[in-house]
């Protein structure tokens, strides 16, 4: 778990849904956080909503203990390695959360990221300020942040004790100064709480019942923190306790997905999370400004699937390389077609491109011409849960994919002909459709399972390497595979004709062919070459194998020639 969002409420829902949406909008996928949110009873619905509500765990205090205790119960379960701590009638502005991850990442001895607010606030004047305390250095008073709204690494809350509420003095609190608690604390060790002009929140301050209660509790024992800290901390030279985080490599990641079919793909996603801190971002869908994210996040790796030179522009990426000089800046296109893949707007944009991956090495060698350093970087098989597939129809052939052209279409009614064959064709434009799974890998992926033989063909005869990422699925799912001859398949991916998967040549060869594999008398060879395949393509054709590719080949690659 990377980002815990801790907070408290009481009888405050339309304030907490805002505060959650704007957590939700602003860590983006590839970011493993959680909400952790402590209730001290509230009887207006919020324990309902939040019963409803994904990545939430809600500790049920039954009635008001007070701030100190409700953030301390709450940062005290939170399992994030970052913990934010915020009221729940502030809203977090776009970007404000990575960038203060970022921040923390590259700087390791800030000990929290303080977000600036706009409260107003006897002399710190209007618009958004960080709010500080008095604080003593080499024995002078200074004025010193503290996180009123903060991203602060956990190991370090722990140590500081979070807002106090198990402290013999502070514990006598009931609800404000915890937040300045905690700020002292993380300067008295030695660390910093810093601003980040990226980190802000808007704090929306309701005048409510909940507020009138804490301000007459705060009246029974008031300035509980001036007893602890009565001329603030003293700040030492050097940090009182090692940091034992290390910065992470950051990837920004703009995955390409088709319009209304959702974000329907998280194999390449969570195999680099595996390796890296990943920010995912929908480009086509989610449109925003690419200088700005790269700004927020300073990724080391900015990794995007441009297809083209239209939505990401040659002027976004050279703003966003100013906005981050030292990322290393890769494309990865998907595409086939020569035409799209040195249109002049494309080259262009591919200057501003460390490294071009293609899955057609047959453009390689114009690439080569152009000084477009590139290299053959192939598609994977998404991970499925293959121990709980979804119920499907049986076949003894089976073809996933859509007829959209006169070839394949031709391919599907052989298929369909074929007599005493039990053919499925799922997709669209067939003659005689069993259905679609277009972009459903499990319902694919049962599909496969459960066949005799699957079907994979090539489309473009003249493309060396370049397959569907069907034959990956289909060989992942342990089926037999009959798949149409495809240039420089072995030498690029490994895959061996007879030992992996079957290759045919034409119409009559993959007949011929289908008879004789579907006869019983070939069922143990056939169900050995089907095995060699899945276990041959679950090692070397994962994502994960592709992510370890990138990082331990492709990109030194780059740093050769950098250098």
């Amino acid at each position: 778990m990377i980002l815990s969002i801790v907070t408290g409420t009481y009888d405050r829902l339309p304030h907490l849904q805002r505060m959650l949406a704007s957590v939700r909008a602003s860590v983006p996928d590839g970011i493993a956080y959680e909400i952790v949110i402590c209730d001290g009873g509230s009887t207006d619905g919020t324990l309902e909503w939040l019963a409803g509500q994904t990545g939430v765990r809600v500790i049920e205090h039954g009635e008001l203990r007070g701030a100190l205790r409700a953030f301390g119960d709450a940062a005290r379960a939170a399992r994030g390695e970052y913990v934010v701590l915020a009221n729940d009638d502030v809203a977090f502005h776009p970007g404000a959360l990575m960038a203060a991850l970022a921040h923390l990442e590259t700087h390791p001895t800030c000990g929290a990221v303080a977000f600036a607010d706009n409260r107003p606030a006897p002399g710190y004047g209007a618009g958004y300020k960080v709010q500080t305390i008095r604080a003593l250095r080499d024995g002078q008073p200074v004025a010193v942040y503290y996180p009123q709204v903060g991203m602060i690494r956990r190991w370090l809350g722990d140590l500081c004790g979070w807002w106090g509420d198990e402290h013999a003095v502070m514990g006598q609190g009931a609800t404000y100064g915890g937040d300045a608690f905690l700020g002292a604390r993380i300067w008295e060790l030695g660390y910093t709480v810093e601003g980040v002009p990226a980190c802000r929140i808007d704090d929306h301050i309701p005048a409510d019942g909940l507020r009138e209660h804490n301000y007459a509790v705060e009246q029974r024992n008031p300035s509980v923190y001036y007893r602890v800290y009565p001329h603030g901390p003293v700040i030492p030279d050097t940090p009182q306790a090692a940091n034992p985080q290390q910065e992470r490599l950051r990837v920004l990641y703009l995955p390409l997905f088709e319009p209304s079919y959702g974000k329907y793909k998280r194999g390449l996603r969570d195999a680099l999370a595996e390796a890296s801190l990943v920010y995912e971002w929908d480009y086509l869908n989610d449109p925003g400004d690419l200088a700005e994210i790269v700004g927020w996040w300073q990724p080391h790796l900015l990794l995007m699937q441009l297809h083209s030179a239209e939505a990401i522009m040659e002027r976004d990426l050279a703003q966003a390389r100013a906005a981050c000089p030292g990322m290393t800046v890769v494309n990865w296109n998907g595409d086939t077609w020569e035409h799209g893949l040195t249109r002049p707007d494309v080259l262009s944009l591919l200057r501003h491109v460390d490294l071009q991956l293609v899955v057609n090495a047959s453009v390689i060698e114009v690439y080569k011409h152009y000084g477009v350093r590139s290299a053959y970087w192939q598609v994977a098989f998404e991970p499925v849960d293959y121990d709980n597939l979804p119920t499907v129809a049986a076949h003894d052939v089976v073809l996933l994919g859509n007829a959209y052209d006169a070839k394949r279409k031709a391919l599907g009614d052989v298929l369909s002909t074929m007599p005493g064959v039990n053919v499925g064709l799922y997709g669209f434009g067939w003659r005689f459709p069993s259905g679609a799974t277009t972009y459903n890998f499990a319902a694919g992926a049962a599909l496969y399972a459960k066949a005799k033989i699957a079907i994979g063909d090539n489309q473009f005869r003249d493309k060396r390497g370049f397959v569907s990422n069907r034959l990956f699925e289909a060989l992942a799912s342990g089926v037999f595979l009959l798949h149409e001859h495809v240039p420089g398949l072995e030498e690029l991916t490994g895959l061996k004709d007879g030992v992996h998967y079957v290759g045919w040549s034409d119409a009559t060869d993959l007949q011929a062919k289908i008879h004789h594999w579907l006869m019983p008398r070939y069922a143990t060879q056939r169900g050995r070459i089907a095995a060699g395949g899945r276990e041959f393509v679950r090692e070397h054709h994962s994502f994960r194998a592709r992510v370890r590719q990138l990082f331990e080949e492709l990109l030194p690659m780059v740093e050769r020639d950098v250098a």
